[in-house]
């Protein structure tokens, strides 16, 4: 099967969990029903991870459509389906991958209302700000004076929530200009920079596997 198969299947499974989801609750339960198994954050959560690994042509869009009808679902009642962290960011994801030019203002924009619904929620972490961060590096031009703005906004955020971690510090990479790269961190764009060399304050609340505590006290 295509992904684009395998997107389609999951949604159609998504969405007969739904219905079966609303028949329950007005009990008015049929036999092709999926029975006390109510859709839930890790049901939306793949499938919009899907889209977001899919060629499909607006992606980005339909990845949000997602995102809302799990907020739907939720604010109707069925608090498992009360989104994370972890499905906003692959909402995002889904906009960092648009690499169709005729669909990169739509992503841009469905990217920062995710930004801007993610605060009602939740909170950004380091992987958040790090697909962020290639989000503006794919769908802004290079020669687009905003994205030196935005790129600069972000990654003082970023230090900010202390969530610096070795994905934010990859995509700064190829986000920032040299200059702004030199600006933000102190170091040139191709030094190698261990993440225990940064300000802790950086990375105070990072959570990655092979993060060793004798770093984080190492760069206090």
């Amino acid at each position: 099967a295509t992904r684009y198969d395998f997107t389609s299947d999951a949604e159609a499974l998504l969405t007969r969990l739904e219905s079966s989801y609303l028949r329950s609750k007005n009990g008015n339960v049929g036999h092709d029903d999926i029975i006390d198994l109510a859709p839930d954050a890790i049901s939306y959560t793949t499938v919009i991870s899907s889209y977001a690994r899919s060629d499909i042509t607006g992606k980005a869009r339909k990845a949000q459509s997602i995102l809302y009808r799990m907020i739907d679902f939720f604010k109707a009642g069925n608090t498992d389906a009360k989104p994370s962290v972890y499905t906003f960011n692959a909402c995002l994801n889904a906009c960092a991958y648009t690499f169709d030019q005729a669909e990169k203002v739509d992503a841009f924009i469905v990217a920062v209302s995710t930004l801007v619904l993610l605060q009602e929620y939740t909170k950004p972490d380091s992987v958040t700000y790090g697909t962020l961060l290639k989000a503006w590096c794919n769908l802004i031009p290079n020669e687009d004076e905003r994205r030196h703005r935005i790129v600069n906004s972000v990654f003082l955020q970023c230090c900010k929530d202390g969530q610096v971690g070795s994905m934010v510090m990859q995509q700064l990479q190829y986000a920032a200009t040299p200059e702004l790269y030199r600006t933000l961190v102190g170091k040139d764009v191709n030094d190698d920079v261990n993440l225990s060399s940064l300000p802790w304050q950086w990375t105070r609340n990072v959570k990655e596997r092979n993060w060793k505590l004798s770093d984080r006290i190492k760069s206090r």
